[in-house]
């Protein structure tokens, strides 16, 4: 008689493994203290690659000027400091915890002198902003965390702010990826599902034409352990 193999769990030795390390290696229970911070663990290098590599490969060079809404502790933040000349980089979000800790990377990196601006805001960089414009918008995985209203306000806002040619990019999980729980929170975070005709007819309402370029994992985001979401359609709206 042959018997069946049971099937092993990778995944789960690996992030075992991965928590002991965390525990034990002081470098690695930082980067995991900032990993909880803005979602999958054990990612952080390639989640910060995958957001610089996105945005250059639809045209983000070292001129423009970035708003990154939702930056968090500077995942990607850094990455793009580093790329884009002084002054040229914004980071905002709602959490003042987050905003302290991105401060506090960039001086830990010696990126001061690429003089970012990373700031606290409710509004989208409406109240804090003053009359500043942008080439590009970055909104990763923050999208599905907005509700209706606020929704409406980022997108009046952007528009507001976005220079000729400018770019709105961020994902959206599709209500035909991964079913979410009706009650899934992360971090006290609501989550949305959305169909993408509902963005169309936001983007139609703020004057925007939105394109749909494919999917995270076309863009390099790693698909790792038992996370769903490099399948994120990822989206990109620019003024009519």
């Amino acid at each position: 008689m042959v018997r069946c193999a049971r099937k092993i769990d990778y995944d789960h030795f690996v992030r075992r493994g991965y928590d002991l390390l965390c525990r034990v290696v002081p470098s690695m229970r930082e980067r995991r203290r900032l990993e909880s911070m803005v979602g999958p663990v054990g990612v952080w290098a390639a989640l910060q690659r995958f957001q610089l590599n996105c945005l250059k490969r639809l045209g983000l060079q070292p001129h423009h000027h970035l708003l990154d809404i939702g930056c968090g502790p500077l995942q990607g933040g850094l990455a793009f400091i580093r790329y884009l000349e002084p002054a040229h980089y914004v980071g905002i979000d709602v959490r003042e915890h987050s905003v302290a800790e991105g401060r506090r990377q960039v001086a830990k990196a010696a990126l001061e002198s690429k003089r970012p601006l990373v700031l606290v805001s409710s509004t989208f960089g409406k109240e804090e902003l003053g009359e500043r414009t942008f080439d590009y918008f970055w909104i990763s995985q923050l999208l599905y965390h907005l509700d209706d209203d606020q929704i409406e306000a980022c997108f009046a806002e952007v528009g507001k702010r976005m220079k000729p040619d400018g770019r709105l990019i961020g994902d959206f999980i599709a209500t035909n990826g991964p079913t979410i729980r009706s009650d899934a929170k992360w971090q006290g975070f609501t989550f949305f599902e959305r169909p993408f005709d509902y963005f169309a007819d936001v983007a139609a309402r703020h004057g925007f034409e939105m394109t749909c370029r494919g999917k995270l994992s076309d863009f390099g985001y790693p698909v790792k352990w038992t996370y769903n979401l490099s399948n994120n359609e990822l989206l990109e709206f620019r003024k009519n």
